[in-house]
């Protein structure tokens, strides 16, 4: 699972296809051995990762995107993620990246039109 930072901009521009979801708890949002149905992109707080021993192997700092290799790739995830309290996400299902994916190829195409 590779850890991808994003830039505000980037955080500004998916927030406009995605609201912003708070966990109350600590949450377990990704499970060992499971296909993704989501990408996470963390806004504040922390999610921890651990490997099949219970053991911590990484944490993921804010601005941080989550499980997007695993989710495009179709592969299931290594490790299982906790999600601190109060932490704030957005959630993008397959619809949303669907959607975000065509309009960055539409915009190629009407530059490239343009052009």
């Amino acid at each position: 699972m590779k850890e991808t930072i994003l830039t505000t901009l980037q955080i500004d521009q998916l927030k406009k296809h995605s609201k912003e979801f708070t966990f109350n708890t600590q949450t377990e949002i990704i499970y060992a051995g499971h296909i993704p149905k989501v990408i996470y992109v963390l806004l504040e707080g922390n999610i921890s990762f651990y490997n099949k021993k219970n053991k911590l192997v990484k944490e993921c700092p804010p601005n941080c995107i989550v499980g997007s290799e695993e989710f495009l790739l179709n592969t299931p995830y290594k490790r299982t993620a906790l999600i601190s309290p109060g932490s704030k996400v957005l959630i993008l299902d397959r619809s949303t990246v669907n959607a975000l994916l065509n309009e960055h190829f539409s915009l190629f195409d009407d530059f490239q039109q343009a052009g």
